[in-house]
């Protein structure tokens, strides 16, 4: 509801409060045919427009019409004392009904600013929650693009290492082939020095085998002989 239907109804109930007091008020010092009708109006107003489905504008400006008119005919009739204390009543209570109106119209403007800012606040954190999200989103796929970089750096270096890795066991195994060979083929220089040594001493040995190999018949009798030594022994 505007707060202009509230202004409205406030004051269509405040113009039926204050006539209605109004006429009791009067109705202490006068007594004629105004008041009744002014009483039989009113209450005839206040029903029609509770069970009435026109605008309250139209029923606001007619009840005004017809008030104003009452009105004036009782303050054409009404002393110039009860003229000023009513007046100043009427006053007091029009101050007091506009007051309460631009109070009410304040409270419900503070309500409407104090609703849209928290619908604004709310707006507001759901703005940030929504940055911090992207944020988030945003920090966790850079996060995984630097990660997959550094991995496949890695794994870079891994395959050049691995290659440089090859590389230098296939020399290292290559060499110790080549030493491998190298020993063998000593050994077996080795062994065929050895082999022509061993022939070489073998037949030097046999050679002087053959140098003092004793040349002799066969004569069992002959260990009963002397040898030349021996009979040298003797002749001496």
């Amino acid at each position: 509801m505007c707060t202009c239907d509230l202004t409205i109804i406030y004051l269509s109930i405040y113009l039926s409060i204050y006539l209605s007091s109004t006429i009791i008020y009067l109705s202490i010092y006068l007594s004629s045919t105004i008041i009744y009708l002014s009483i039989y109006l009113s209450i005839y107003l206040s029903i029609y427009l509770s069970i009435s489905v026109l605008p309250l504008s139209i029923y606001l400006s007619i009840y005004l019409s017809i008030y104003l008119y009452i009105w004036k005919e009782i303050l054409c009739k009404m002393p110039a004392s009860q003229f000023k204390s009513v007046s100043k009543w009427r006053e007091k209570k029009y101050e007091q009904m506009i007051l309460e109106i631009k109070l009410q119209e304040e409270k419900q403007k503070k309500e409407q600013q104090n609703l849209h800012l928290a619908l604004e606040k709310k707006k507001q954190e759901r703005d940030i929650n929504k940055q911090k999200i992207r944020d988030y989103r945003n920090r966790k796929i850079t996060q995984q693009q630097e990660e997959s970089e550094k991995w496949l750096k890695r794994l870079e270096e891994l395959h050049e290492e691995l290659a440089e890795q090859a590389k230098h066991d296939w020399k290292r195994i290559k060499y110790r082939q080549e030493q491998l060979q190298k020993k063998v083929e000593m050994q077996e220089k080795l062994m065929l020095e050895k082999t022509e040594e061993e022939a070489e001493k073998e037949k030097r040995l046999e050679a002087l085998r053959e140098q003092v190999r004793v040349i002799a018949d066969w004569n069992p009798a002959r260990v009963h002989y002397g040898t030349e030594v021996s009979f040298q022994f003797i002749l001496i």
